[in-house]
């Protein structure tokens, strides 16, 4: 049985090329997402015409919470398999257990919660809502070592083909409901059929099925990574999702509502970059851990690509929310612009923290790792809690300013654990965030000249103008024509094909 399943265990043929495979995969996770996001937007759009605001407030109110356990269900033992040098089909077995042992625990316990939160809200719909939910992690379960192998492998095209098919099925799922006037149950039903979809071609990709669980064959490493990722896990989660929370008990299902949806939209850029990112770092730096300088190398080159791209887009969308706004929601969601606008500030430069925690990680540095998430998610709850003195926008307001606060601890603290230096890190964010900044002041500029209200569809040149500004302050800016083409080589690494030697050696 080992042997038979062997190719998903080792990882050294990895060494070989492997910026080139993490380019490769990133692009791949980056395609998916990309699909991802186009789909989840047209949802937005289409169901957002389909059903009311309280609908989506109910939902949130209950994901809030979901998300927390979501995070607990693997026990960091997910990220184990994927980190650890040596692995074996035995051990990979008994973790397969494990989680599906942890995953039957908390669906019994968010079922039994279900009146409690509902009492919470003073929401009685949220009863049946909360043990519908609960049954997803029984489905989550069953897949979480599965997508940790192709992880483990680089298998990042596998990982985004199950991604897009889950993701597109299971919103057919929810706009049909919604058409037909099921209410907010079209939500509940996209969550369920969207973990039945991702079990399923989970099992169409990937070819490694558990054996039985055993006892001593060395899992106490394992369970000691696992024990610090879930705890920054729960209070990461926890404190991300605290101002759903604190809204739906304050102000009610409607601003949630309108605050979720916001949320959602300045996620969708952020996460383009953030979550390919973050993937494909997590299997590649792990690969280096015994190697500081090419560990510290290849970090630098994720942390450049992911601004390069994730900063002008934040300050894009942030200066049109407006248009993005009206586009994708419509007329009666005009609260959300502002709230939208505020969390923008935050989100141009939140994906900087995630990368450092991703780094602590695949250091092994798991302990300083928890740390690092219990500081932060203090900062955010209190950054939040005093917020919410000034209703949504004031708690979109504490959340911006706690990534930043969390963006100094994690410079003074997190990086000291690690082979990356900080001066490294800042001469990285120096120049993406200057050509951002100064590309957002130009089209403001022209915004204003233009005038503030205009046809939606001026969005598209204002689109060009503005990349073609960007990629023009990169060509003017001290060090930034080099870095313009080390982007562009790596981009014609990730095409695939024969490389350039090879070709040339054919002719």
């Amino acid at each position: 049985m080992n042997e038979k399943y062997r190719e998903f265990f080792s990882t050294v043929h990895l060494r070989a090329d492997l910026g080139r495979k993490a380019i490769r995969g990133g692009a791949a996770v980056m395609a998916a997402e990309l699909g991802s996001n186009i789909l989840r937007i047209g949802s937005i759009t289409v169901l957002a015409r389909l059903l009311l605001p309280e609908d989506f407030g109910l939902i949130a109110m209950v994901a809030s919470l979901m998300v927390f356990a979501e995070r607990f269900k693997e026990l960091g033992l997910g990220d184990a398999t994927v980190q650890k040098k040596e692995i074996n089909h035995e051990q990979v077995s008994t973790l397969f257990w494990i989680n599906i042992l942890v995953c039957a625990g908390i669906a019994l316990l968010l079922a039994g919660l279900s009146k409690t939160i509902a009492w919470f809200y003073q929401e009685p719909r949220l009863t049946a809502v909360s043990i519908v939910l609960a049954s997803t992690f029984l489905l989550s379960g069953l897949v979480i070592q599965h997508h940790s192998l192709l992880r483990r492998q680089m298998r990042f095209g596998a990982l985004a083909a199950i991604q897009l098919f889950s993701t597109g099925f299971s919103i057919v799922v929810a706009i049909v409901l919604a058409y037909y006037d099921f209410g907010y149950w079209a939500l509940v039903a996209r969550e369920l059929s969207r973990n039945v979809f991702v079990l399923i071609a989970t099992f169409l990709v990937c070819a490694w099925r558990p054996g039985l669980p055993k006892r001593n064959i060395g899992l106490g490493d394992f369970l000691f990574f696992g024990k610090n990722v879930t705890g920054y896990n729960m209070v990461h989660f926890f404190s991300r999702n605290f101002d759903k929370i604190i809204i739906g008990k304050l102000y009610g299902s409607f601003w949630v509502g309108i605050y979720a949806n916001a949320y959602q939209l300045i996620s969708v850029p952020v996460s383009q970059i953030q979550y390919p990112v973050n993937t494909v770092a997590l299997p590649a730096l792990s690969t280096l851990q015994g190697e500081p300088a090419e560990f510290r190398s290849h970090f630098e080159k994720l942390l450049r690509l992911m601004t390069f791209f994730s900063m002008p887009v934040v300050v894009f969308v942030a200066l049109f929310a407006d248009l993005v706004s009206n586009l994708l929601l419509g007329a009666k969601w005009t609260k959300a612009i502002p709230i939208f606008q505020v969390l923008a500030v935050g989100a141009f430069i939140e994906p900087v923290v995630y990368i450092v925690a991703t780094a602590l990680q695949a250091v092994g540095k798991t302990k300083e790792y928890f740390r690092l998430g219990l500081i932060n998610a203090i900062l955010f709850i209190c950054c939040q809690g005093i917020g919410s003195l000034w209703g949504a926008i004031g708690v979109a307001a504490g959340v911006s300013s706690a990534v930043f606060l969390s963006l100094a601890v994690c410079l003074a603290y997190g990086l000291r654990h690690t082979p990356v230096k900080i001066s490294s890190l800042l001469r990285g964010l120096a120049i993406s965030s200057l050509c951002s900044l100064i590309t957002a002041l130009i089209m403001f500029g022209v915004r204003y000249a233009v005038g503030w209200t205009f046809p939606t569809p001026w969005v598209i040149p204002f689109l060009i103008g503005g990349a073609a500004i960007y990629i023009g302050v990169w060509l003017v800016v001290p060090g930034g024509r080099r870095q313009l083409s080390e982007y562009w080589d790596q981009i014609k690494g990730a095409i695939p094909g024969p490389r350039r030697q090879d070709r040339v050696a054919q002719r």
